[in-house]
């Protein structure tokens, strides 16, 4: 009877002990159960966040030069009494007796540049000319003023070609403009200086100018590769090794190549990174010349980018030359190949295919592997 007390007890303890084992289980089965919910609904949070970066940066990318633009302009509205001041309503006479009214100009934008064509200012003042020659259509009048007291013929070389007004200054326009050498000043649609200054980029100009054209934002030009490659065709470069023309339809058609346009040779650290990696490209890739190409915006001088090419021993490695307008290009085909935020600018074609054109958001993301997996 003893015995069978015992046995009874036995069981139930054993029974007992399941019931909290499986108990625990259950318990434990909930708990992991939880925490692969909160697992779960962190990963979608970061997945969350991670796409909201993404976004925010393409955005942050599109909007970069409006941002910059902006802080440049808070400055200059905190430190002057000129912002939104109207422009001074003078009459002004080119190089070629033209006279030129600025307050007929009301209702477009107008920039003005106050330089002496010193050789490190060539660069810049191309880059406006082609900005003025893009966008004269569109409303846009761009003037450069020459401040030095001789005229442009006996200070600049022919060898570079400005298309809009020059006019030799004696002091007034810089007067009535209380303007210092080497200011750039941006008139808005509604006859008012918005931008007045003599340390801002290229790329903040270009933004200044668009957003006063087109509104709050930068409407850039719609045009799609298969445009970008009809026109890149047509293209006829004088090359600088022996200045013979040649055109670009069978360097394109016949190779796959990179393509580097430059508006002009300011060779600062954006341009020699680009073209350093082309170099790089070109040597490490054993890859023949013809399939690195090089392009300069017209008015470019020929002895400054041969004096330079040859300094960096680049005519081995790429074809280097500077677009003519032909019968073929029209002025306003050679302006769609500018997207002037972005200079220099880069293409890859392929068997006679774009593949590639940059935009400002490619700038940050453009290497040596890049290069190199666009090119396989």
């Amino acid at each position: 009877m003893f015995r069978s007390f015992i046995l009874s007890l036995d069981r139930a303890m054993k029974a007992k002990f399941r019931t909290k084992v499986h108990a625990r289980c259950q318990q434990k089965g909930k708990i992991s159960l939880n925490w692969l919910s909160i697992f779960l609904v962190l990963l979608i949070i970061v997945n969350i966040f991670l796409i909201f970066n993404i976004l925010l940066k393409s955005k942050n990318g599109r909007n970069q030069l409006i941002s910059q633009s902006e802080s440049l302009l808070t400055k200059q509205i905190e430190e002057s009494n000129f912002y939104d001041s109207y422009c001074p309503d003078i009459e002004m006479i080119d190089i070629n007796g033209q006279r030129i009214k600025l307050n007929n100009l009301a209702g477009d934008v107008i920039l003005l540049r106050f330089t002496r064509f010193h050789p490190q200012d060539i660069p810049y003042l191309l880059f406006l000319d082609h900005l003025g020659r893009k966008y004269k259509n569109k409303g846009f009048h761009y003037f450069t003023i020459n401040s030095i007291g001789r005229s442009y013929s006996e200070i600049t070389d022919e060898s570079f070609s400005f298309s809009g007004p020059i006019i030799d200054d004696d002091g007034y326009i810089a007067g009535r403009f209380q303007a210092r050498l080497n200011e750039t000043i941006l008139v808005g649609r509604d006859f008012r200086i918005k931008i007045k200054s003599n340390r801002i980029p290229n790329r903040m100009i270009y933004s200044q100018v668009a957003r006063h054209l087109f509104g709050e934002s930068i409407q850039p030009d719609s045009i799609s590769n298969d445009e970008l490659t009809s026109i890149f065709k047509k293209v006829r470069i004088k090359n600088d090794v022996d200045e013979k023309m040649m055109g670009l339809d069978k360097l394109i058609n016949d190779n796959s190549c990179y393509i580097g346009l430059i508006v002009s040779p300011c060779f600062d650290c954006r341009e020699n990174r680009k073209i350093q990696m082309l170099k790089q490209i070109s040597d490490q890739e054993k890859v023949d010349r013809k399939q690195i190409i090089l392009l300069f915006g017209q008015g470019n001088s020929h002895d400054m980018i041969k004096t330079y090419c040859e300094r960096n021993e680049l005519f081995k490695y790429m074809t280097i030359g500077i677009i003519q307008i032909a019968d073929t290009l029209t002025e306003e085909e050679y302006y769609q190949l500018f997207e002037l935020a972005v200079d220099p600018r880069l293409f890859i074609f392929k068997r006679g295919k774009l593949i590639f054109s940059e935009k400002l958001r490619d700038r940050n993301k453009i290497n040596l592997d890049f290069l190199k997996k666009k090119f396989s």
